[in-house]
């Protein structure tokens, strides 16, 4: 979910067709971070983390859906 909230502060959902437009360097919520002081491979895990979270939550609702809503067979 990480990179789809990160994309969704950048740019509009194509599905909802809205759009959000992108935080300015004017806006005085903006922290410039410099590149030595980010890790990319650090980054990268922490979101492929919380996608496959992301993913687990998911099916386990689908999973608790369709026990709830199986059709009684007679």
């Amino acid at each position: 979910m990480a990179i789809k909230k990160v994309a969704e502060g950048l740019i509009g959902r194509a599905d909802s067709g809205a759009t959000t437009a992108m935080k300015s360097i004017l806006d005085r919520s903006f922290r410039y971070t410099p590149s030595v002081a980010t890790n990319l491979k650090k980054t990268f895990a922490r979101i492929r983390r919380d996608q496959a979270r992301d993913a687990l939550d998911s099916a386990e609702i689908k999973t608790n859906v369709s026990l709830i809503l199986r059709p009684v067979r007679k």
